[in-house]
């Protein structure tokens, strides 16, 4: 599996991350380069081997079944030297695929990335709040992670009252 394709944009009109597979390709062709330009990369945006704010629509490529799947690409010459970091397409792409895993199970009320605790100290991966009131920490972790450092931010989660997975 391909897992450096930018598989995430960022829609500024909507102000919130986007998944390819969300969307049909005639939608984020209409949205991204060559059209109105509101789908741009995520991130180059958020200041990823760019400078924060920098507007890069993108195009959408590939197609279902085909010999690449369906990803968003800069326009030719418009990606930054060496492209974007491979763990940070990783991580975007593991949150969206929990986050549409979490809205496909019972008992879901509300699936939201990068979500604060109430006293700032975490932020989760993905939020997701059960109907019964529990609330759900999704963490997408691909380095080794220290055990100190996972008791660390188990007790802040605790703490709060949120169980971490």
């Amino acid at each position: 599996m391909q897992d450096d394709l930018l598989v995430v944009g960022f829609d500024l009109e909507a102000r919130r991350e986007v998944h390819v597979a969300e969307r049909e390709p005639e939608h984020w062709k209409r949205l991204g380069y060559g059209g109105t330009g509101q789908l741009v990369c995520f991130y180059c945006f958020h200041g990823f081997e760019a400078p924060a704010g920098t507007r890069v629509s993108l195009v959408t490529r590939g197609r279902l079944g085909g010999k690449v799947r369906r990803h968003f690409a800069h326009p030719p010459g418009q990606a930054p030297a060496g492209g974007h970091g491979p763990e940070t397409v990783w991580h975007i792409t593991t949150k969206h695929l929990l986050a549409a895993w979490a809205r496909s199970r019972p008992g879901v009320d509300r699936v939201r990335l990068e979500q604060w605790t109430e006293d700032r100290d975490r932020r989760a991966d993905v939020e997701v709040l059960l109907r019964d009131g529990t609330k759900i920490a999704l963490e997408a972790q691909r380095k080794l992670m220290t055990d100190d450092g996972w008791r660390a931010r188990h007790r802040d989660y605790a703490r709060q009252g949120v169980v971490d997975v």
